[in-house]
């Protein structure tokens, strides 16, 4: 049997077509892929930093939230995003594809990451060839890389840091000390799970140069974060009881970890690796459940690593596990809530020691268990590329976003009160009379002239608002018996009026 890995025998040819079908990929979902309220919520500050000077959020309801003062300044955020979207928006312009494409870029950095990373570590770089390969087919990546959102931007510069240290630290350590750091501590002040990519960063200085490392090297490493947090720090004390309301509020709930560690096992293994990256539902059929490929790929691939006596006894590879079994550690204890979003923070990691199990099996294998593998890899990328292209090919941002804001323009040129998500903005203005509140104005007591029902704003919905609950019961009366209509009616969206414009 041929060998396909000889195409890998061409580097610049092979990372050439991983990057196109990357960019392919993350921009074709970018243009695609209908806004959320997400994205909404983080453009909104940026857009007003890059244009008036000060980082409030409009459209947001603040009635018996911990939202206080969030139209003067946003503090349920960390900055760094808003910030650099800011200065984007000033660079190249404002829309929602330039917001996403800063996700783009920042996914591009990832991938060039984790080559540096095999490079730097002197393993072979067709590791880093498989584990891309992995990646950029994974529709959770992709959309992690084209969204409006800070995660893939916060990876980036966690991922950087460590591609950095491990580039400079033979030839000029305090350099590599003080530039990972900056690094780190962007990912920090960019999204609390910046903080995980302290550990793999620490443990390499500490696993690879110990003996080379001064105390003076402290004061390099401690800079960035005494700078970084300092700045933070100047706009916390503009009004620090809405800093800590805003973001006590925010951060709730998510320390789950500590006060039933059992539970939050359970949860993780259930709701990280088996719902969300691998996709399972047993009441859904073959098809949805096809995506638990990635899951047992990673299995596979990880237990083929812990497996092979060498990769247990190199230096390089014994890091990499290292630096995977504390990043993974720390994702379960920080994330209470289980984010499907967050799982950029730990997969790429896997797939690198699933990369290190292919090539080695392909070359100690024979013929039989190469066929094997190149089946499984054939199937994985069918699988997932398909998973990938549905939504591009469903195209729900011109066959229901699009369409139902059109209806919308009418209502929000005549000044009336439209209730729906926030992403409403990015096409009809976030100082417009768009209300984001999903209890429909049970706590403010405000009367839409329009409700946006999308299907997202629906789960949110059903997620927050419990039956039985007063505001559940006022949505309720309010969508079906307060004389609200159902007047249009297309792709996830449904618009309910009282009378036409």
């Amino acid at each position: 049997m041929s060998n396909p890995l000889r195409l890998l025998d061409r580097p610049r040819l092979v990372f050439a077509v991983l990057a196109a079908v990357f960019l392919a990929g993350a921009i074709g979902t970018a243009l695609t892929e209908k806004p959320w309220c997400d994205e909404g919520w983080f453009a909104s500050p940026a857009l007003n930093l890059a244009r008036e000077g000060y980082m409030g959020t409009d459209l947001l309801e603040t009635a018996n939230t911990h939202l206080t003062g969030i139209r003067e300044r946003t503090y349920w955020i960390f900055p760094l995003y808003p910030v650099i979207l800011a200065g984007w928006f000033k660079l190249v312009g404002y829309s929602l594809f330039t917001m996403r494409l800063v996700s783009v870029l920042a996914g591009g950095a990832i991938l060039w990451a984790l080559f540096t990373i095999v490079r730097r570590l002197k393993l072979d770089w067709r590791v880093s060839a498989v584990a891309i390969g992995l990646l950029i087919v994974d529709y959770q990546f992709l959309r992690r890389a084209s969204e409006g959102r800070m995660d893939a931007l916060c990876a980036a510069f966690g991922y950087a840091s460590i591609a950095v240290y491990l580039s400079w630290r033979e030839t000029r350590l305090r350099q590599a000390i003080l530039a990972s750091h900056a690094l780190c501590a962007a990912a920090m002040i960019t999204h609390p799970n910046g903080g995980l990519y302290f550990l793999p960063l620490a443990l390499a200085q500490l696993y690879f140069d110990f003996r080379r490392l001064r105390w003076t090297d402290l004061l390099a490493a401690g800079a960035p974060y005494v700078v970084g947090f300092g700045l933070w720090s100047i706009y916390i004390f503009q009004d620090p009881q809405d800093f800590l309301t805003q973001l006590g509020g925010n951060a709730k709930n998510r320390g789950v970890f500590w006060t039933d560690p059992l539970r939050a096992i359970a949860d993780e293994l259930r709701v990280r690796y088996m719902e969300q990256i691998g996709g399972i539902d047993p009441a859904a059929g073959l098809l949805k459940n096809l995506k638990a490929i990635v899951l047992a790929t990673i299995v596979i691939g990880v237990g083929g690593f812990l497996s092979t006596k060498r990769f247990r006894s190199e230096p390089a590879t014994r890091y990499l596990a290292m630096a995977t079994l504390v990043q993974a550690v720390a994702l379960a204890i920080l994330d209470g809530y289980r984010m499907h979003f967050y799982a950029v923070h730990i997969v790429p990691w896997y797939f690198l020691l699933t990369a290190l199990f292919v090539v080695e099996a392909w070359r100690g294998g024979r013929a039989p268990a190469r066929a094997a593998i190149a089946v499984w890899l054939a199937a994985y990328t069918v699988i997932q590329a398909g998973g990938a292209a549905y939504p591009i090919y469903r195209d729900n941002m011109h066959n229901g976003f699009e369409p139902a804001v059109a209806f919308l323009r009418p209502y929000a040129e005549q000044g009336k009160m439209i209730m729906g998500s926030a992403e409403l903005g990015f096409e009809l203005g976030f100082k417009s009379n768009i209300v984001d509140d999903w209890s429909l104005g049970c706590d403010s007591g405000k009367t839409p002239d329009v409700i946006v029902e999308e299907l997202g704003y629906v789960k949110n919905q059903q997620s927050w608002l419990s039956p039985g609950d007063r505001c559940y019961a006022h949505v309720q009366k309010l969508l079906h018996h307060s004389g609200y209509r159902v007047a249009f009616e297309q792709g996830d969206f449904q618009i309910y009026t009282r009378d036409e414009p």
